[in-house]
């Protein structure tokens, strides 16, 4: 499958990776589930996406930061953030980052499945 259909999605939660991952395989995009900043990185370097679903605090790496390191790896990639802490702070820091949007949990997910359709169509 093509690149953009690949959505990489990178929470901490397991419970929120694996029912993404189910709702945007039934759509018919390609996921792969990364737990934190760190495995989104490495898994960014081997292959390519359109799409980074990414929560922005986690442990060891957190979201925003996990961005900017993959953005050296992958210029094109657009991503759009999830957090549970919406502080104004945070989420100025990801847009200024380069992410699309800046989604609060619990997601509305009739809203970031028409993100993601404008993204990856």
């Amino acid at each position: 499958m093509s690149a953009r259909r690949s959505i990489l999605i990178v929470d901490d939660d397991d419970a929120i990776c694996e029912t993404l991952s189910d709702v945007l395989e039934a759509l018919g995009y390609r996921t792969v589930i990364a737990s934190d900043g760190v495995e989104a990185v490495a898994c960014i370097q081997k292959e390519d996406f359109a799409l980074v679903l990414m929560d922005l605090r986690m442990p060891r790496m957190g979201g925003v930061q996990a961005y900017r390191e993959i953005l050296k790896w992958r210029p094109a990639v657009k991503a759009i953030m999830m957090t549970a802490y919406a502080t104004s702070d945070l989420v100025q820091e990801a847009l200024r980052a380069g992410a699309r949007e800046v989604l609060s949990k619990p997601l509305a997910m009739d809203r970031l499945l028409n993100l993601i359709a404008t993204v990856c169509p």
